[in-house]
């Protein structure tokens, strides 16, 4: 009996040293637990920071990623609009090489005309002799003929000129030749039929009204009087009794007709200088 006692008893203190021992290997896990959950939290806490640094590192990464899509539009479109630039600047330069030919070209034309020019110049400069050349015999054939026309008119002034002779029984005529040949200028008449008449250059029809010879101008009638003041110059060209005469070179020369008998027509027609008088019946 005593020694199952022993024995248990030494079992007893074999298992209190062993529960001792895992007790104390216990406590020490605990201890080994604890520090290691210390080391947890430190790295879940770390692992938090991380995280948290992650999630702004992500965040930046985002706003970089748009902001590097957004540069890489802008890009592009830069590249697009310096493509077109290129291509711009391209046709520019061939333009220029084209407006460059093109003056060129103008250049060459303006010399042309510039060398056109002296040459038209020089034709111009002796164009313009020659036609002081002409106009000095112009002149000098023009005082040669004025000359020559005076000595004319003198020659007709000193004539009686023919006076206009009636025919009988019409007495359109007879006024008519009464006007003529009171008329102080010569005036070229010729009857063609009765009441028609070849005045100068003019066909006029004249007749009787109210005691008073008439011609009929476009749609009414004009006194034989005015009729021939109104058209004297162009029929009407021959000296008054008194005229004078302005030579071109100068100086005058002092034509007289005979006494009762008004000079002839002169050479010069209208215009001439044989004309400078007034009619006296202007005068009245």
């Amino acid at each position: 009996m005593q020694e199952e006692l022993d024995h248990l008893l030494q079992q007893y203190e074999k298992l209190v040293g062993e529960k001792l021992h895992l007790f104390t290997e216990m406590l020490s896990n605990m201890r080994e637990i604890s520090r290691n959950n210390e080391s947890v939290i430190c790295a879940d806490e770390e692992i938090a920071r991380i995280k948290t640094n992650m999630d702004f590192v992500k965040r930046d990464i985002f706003q970089k990623r748009r902001l590097l899509d957004d540069n890489t539009s802008i890009m592009d479109e830069l590249r697009r609009e310096l493509r077109e630039l290129d291509d711009e600047l391209l046709m520019k330069d061939q333009r220029i090489a084209e407006m460059e030919d093109a003056v060129k070209c103008k250049d060459c034309e303006l010399q042309d005309l510039e060398d056109l020019i002296m040459h038209k110049d020089r034709v111009i400069g002796q164009m313009q002799q020659e036609l002081l050349q002409a106009e000095d015999s112009r002149k000098k054939e023009n005082e040669e003929k004025r000359k020559k026309e005076i000595e004319d008119l003198i020659t007709r002034a000193n004539q009686p000129r023919k006076p206009y002779i009636a025919i009988k029984g019409d007495p359109v005529d007879e006024m008519m030749a009464k006007h003529i040949n009171e008329c102080n200028y010569y005036v070229p008449v010729e009857r063609l039929a009765e009441g028609h008449y070849m005045m100068g250059t003019k066909k006029v029809y004249a007749k009787i009204m109210n005691g008073k010879l008439i011609i009929r101008v476009g749609g009414g009638y004009m006194l034989i009087d005015e009729f021939l003041r109104h058209f004297e110059s162009e029929f009407c060209s021959g000296a008054p009794l008194s005229a004078s005469v302005q030579l071109q070179g100068g100086g005058e020369i002092q034509i007289e007709g005979r006494q009762g008998t008004p000079p002839r027509k002169s050479i010069g027609g209208g215009g001439s200088p044989a004309r400078s008088g007034k009619s006296p019946n202007r005068n009245k």
